[in-house]
């Protein structure tokens, strides 16, 4: 058998990108085909596909590099089998939930001794050379659907079965399973932790992983464990003189609890800023490079209350007053380390631990060893 376009870049360690076919369509399936996709999914869980179409499907991708892959309706060995002797090279099963799942799932797809798949490769035999049994076992590929909270609860014993491929994240059933609506492309922290957990788990394991999105660009928000997190907001009084109340940057004690003094009032606050400017409208944003550290998951109570993960900051925090006698961009700068206090599957306290001073203090030569560090504890992340 002859390594196909996926398991080439893989062995190169390159990224893949699969086409996802969920129209019982040959022209469709052919036109995808041919458009540079690594690898090709027939959908017989969500798609309207049966096994016939799907037959009819993988003829219609041609004898090129193209990796032909299905995703079963279940972890059922029949139609695991079926596929295979069809022709597919991989198979991506959904639900699998733990270590058994797993083991089965990937036994399924494999002769003996290293699983118990039947022999008779009907068409595989036919199309992928007449060494296919004796092959066989090395050149499929399998994908564990992680798309429950159980899955994700053992996802690192579920990575670590021999023999599987990977891991194929199911975004819309995970989200359902985390307490959100169904949908790809999901940017909620509890999400971003999930996926990250399930990255650090097939790191461990050398395993690769996957997931369903709607654009390259979905994956190009995150640079390995780096993530990039902005957020600015704008504020305007009326009055003659303005009300104040405040449209200003402020120094907010850094000891304080809900991220304010005033219980429904968001002050703007830069951190390692010590001052007052007030005026008419103020503007503030901050902009942070976060890396996890720790993952602290083990640590909970009942599954409901528990420790999140310790992530390591390098922030700046920058606004400008208008209507104010100081004309000026107000700009700081530092470290910050956190960790937050999950209620099940959603952050409920956020404690966060710093140091950070304005751009001008830098230039002028304060050292770490001269700034005050700041403390905060928030039900929200405050500015």
């Amino acid at each position: 058998m002859n390594k196909l376009s996926l398991k080439k870049r893989w062995d190169q360690n390159k990224s893949v990108v699969n086409g996802w076919c969920s129209i019982p369509s040959t022209v469709t399936t052919e036109i995808m085909s041919l458009n540079n996709f690594h690898s090709l999914t027939v959908d017989l869980q969500h798609g309207l596909v049966d096994y016939q179409q799907a037959l009819n499907m993988i003829q219609s991708m041609g004898s090129g590099e193209i990796t032909p892959l299905a995703r079963v309706p279940w972890n059922e060995p029949g139609i695991i089998m079926k596929l295979l002797d069809a022709g597919f090279l991989g198979i991506i099963c959904p639900m699998i939930n733990n270590e058994n799942d797993c083991k089965q799932f990937v036994q399924t797809t494999q002769y003996v001794p290293q699983g118990f798949r039947s022999s008779g490769p009907t068409r595989a035999a036919l199309i992928h050379g007449s060494n296919y049994h004796d092959e066989a076992n090395e050149h499929i590929i399998t994908l564990a659907m992680i798309e429950t909270e159980e899955g994700l609860d053992n996802v690192e014993k579920i990575s670590s079965v021999e023999d599987l491929s990977g891991v194929y994240i199911g975004p819309s059933d995970l989200s359902v399973s985390l307490g959100l609506k169904p949908g790809l492309d999901r940017t909620e922290e509890v999400m971003i932790n999930a996926i990250d957990k399930i990255k650090i788990a097939c790191k461990k394991n050398n395993k690769k992983i996957g997931i369903h999105c709607l654009s390259p660009n979905y994956l190009n928000q995150k640079f390995g464990p780096l993530t990039i997190y902005s957020r600015a907001r704008y504020e305007n009084i009326s009055g003659d003189p303005p009300e104040q109340e405040t449209a200003g940057i402020i120094d907010i004690p850094t000891n304080y609890y809900a991220g304010q003094l005033i219980i429904g009032k968001e002050h703007m606050s830069p951190r390692g800023y010590s001052g007052a400017v007030l005026g008419t409208s103020a503007f503030m944003g901050t902009a942070e490079l976060r890396s996890p550290l720790i993952n602290l998951n083990v640590l909970e109570v009942f599954k409901i209350i528990k420790a999140g993960k310790i992530s390591f900051s390098v922030i700046s925090d920058y606004g400008k007053v208008w209507g104010s006698d100081y004309d000026d961009w107000i700009v700081t700068a530092g470290v910050e380390s956190r960790i937050s206090l999950m209620l099940g599957n959603f952050p409920l306290l956020v404690y966060s631990a710093g140091l950070a001073q304005t751009t001008d203090e830098w230039s002028n030569g304060k050292s770490f060893n001269d700034i005050e560090p700041y403390y905060r504890l928030a039900l929200v992340n405050p500015f």
